[in-house]
């Protein structure tokens, strides 16, 4: 398997350090762009045009923070103006304010649906791999998530704070109720963004960590330079009768900017995949003035009036952070590693299937999988078969096309792969199999707490 390589990630190292009479022209210039710019009418198709618009957001933000004597007003108008359906709030992470202290936490959607795969992800985080990252689980009202249940998962560990998502947003725009009627996909950034936490870790309710998170933001040197990590997805061509090309689409936004260096050289872009980002784990740093604000325009790419047009060429939030930040320049990374599989390979097989993809550290370890610890999540949640996933190989997929296993999808989720025998790892000799046996102990627990 190719190691992953060391790129540049910033050209600014070389440069001397801004000075305060610099800010106060990038503000000026930045106000003048933006009063510019918001005098014109877009489309909201128009995404490389609102990227500008968040781009001279995010220099002016930048201006106000290292320079605390340029007036704040610009600044707050013009967010009004374009991010106006967001309430501020002092129990959110704004980063031009002291107010709330520097944390790394995680964040995690949940509604009735998957609450119990939510709270056997807490439990394996807590008992297991004994994180102490204070958590924040975030619903969408009463009838999203029942108050009851709300308050067996805040006595689940400790340091769980249960927080209702439309105390922060106007949601006639917002249009997150609507849209749970489908799936929770469009909570995702709503929930980051409204998050206190300074370095937030947005986790699926049914990933399972199978190594601790809680020192990567001081750990990952690409996360520390970026203040971004995210992990790709199956490395899959489409083709097939009903794809969406998401490519092909990205390529029109673009316009003419050219695709930063991330981008160009993932295969995603040179292969033509179907999808790049797999979001079941995504780490920000909203101290970043270029982070923060391209959160907020992934945040407004999933809004009601968006969606109905982005939701045409993407599936669900999982490419819109990545692609904020490509419209406003903001320097982003990807973790090398395309998705792989977890789960059991009987000897001999010439395929090996599974509903669980794993994800790699940035060393090729195994670091997270998605799709919860049951044999099949869908079929648990419409049929109540609630089997655990027997899960003692793993499919580890590379950095190149050529590295990458061939996929085909099965059914109920369930995806194949064809692969030889020596391509398989044991999960025994990656020194995982008590954590994971430790892991379905605590699932089971979680199960007989809350027998349905």
């Amino acid at each position: 398997m190719q190691k992953p390589s060391g790129i540049s990630l910033s050209s600014t190292h070389n440069h001397q350090p801004p000075t305060t009479d610099s800010y106060s022209q990038s503000a000026q210039e930045a106000t003048s762009t933006l009063e510019s710019l918001l005098a014109q009418d877009i489309e909201i198709s128009d995404l490389a045009g609102k990227g500008q618009r968040v781009t001279a957001l995010s220099t002016l933000l930048e201006a106000i923070i290292e320079d605390p004597t340029i007036p704040r007003d610009s600044f707050f108008g013009f967010r009004t103006q374009e991010f106006g359906w967001w309430r501020l709030s002092s129990k959110t992470y704004l980063p031009w304010e002291d107010r709330l202290k520097s944390e790394v936490g995680i964040v995690m959607c949940v509604g009735q649906k998957d609450f119990v795969l939510a709270a056997q992800n807490i439990r394996t985080l807590r008992n297991v791999l004994g994180s102490t990252l204070p958590i924040e689980i975030f619903y969408a009202g009463e009838n999203d998530f029942p108050w009851e249940n709300r308050k067996h998962l805040g006595d689940l560990a400790p340091n769980i704070q249960i927080i209702n998502v439309y105390d922060f947003y106007d949601d006639t725009i917002a249009g997150i109720n609507e849209s749970l009627k489908e799936n929770g996909w469009v909570m995702k950034p709503f929930a980051m963004l409204a998050s206190r936490f300074q370095r937030a870790i947005l986790v699926d309710a049914d990933t399972i960590f199978l190594q601790r998170p809680d020192a990567y933001f001081s750990d990952d040197i690409h996360l520390k330079q970026t203040g971004t990590l995210f992990y790709h997805d199956r490395a899959v061509k489409g083709g097939y009768t009903g794809w969406i090309d998401t490519l092909k689409w990205i390529k029109k936004v673009l316009k003419d900017r050219k695709p930063s260096a991330m981008l160009k050289k993932s295969i995603f872009w040179t292969a033509k995949l179907e999808h790049q980002q797999e979001s079941g784990v995504v780490f920000m740093d909203k101290e970043k003035p270029g982070v923060f604000t391209s959160l907020m325009f992934a945040t407004w790419l999933n809004t009601r009036a968006a969606r109905e047009y982005v939701y045409n060429h993407v599936l669900g939030d999982k490419e819109l952070f990545w692609l904020a930040c490509e419209l406003t320049s903001t320097p982003y990374y990807f973790n090398p590693f395309y998705t792989g599989m977890i789960g059991h390979y009987e000897a001999g097989a010439k395929e090996m299937c599974s509903v669980q993809l794993l994800h790699l550290d940035s060393k090729g370890s195994p670091f997270w999988l998605n799709g919860g610890l049951r044999e099949n999540k869908r079929l648990d949640q419409e049929l109540g078969q609630k089997d655990f996933a027997t899960l003692t190989d793993y499919i580890p997929a590379g950095i190149t096309w050529a590295e990458q296993p061939r996929w085909r999808y099965l059914k109920h989720g369930v995806f194949c792969t064809d692969i030889q025998a020596d391509k398989v790892k044991s999960v025994e000799k990656a020194g995982l199999t008590q954590v994971i046996e430790d892991m379905i102990i605590e699932a089971t627990e979680v199960d007989n707490m809350f027998q349905t």
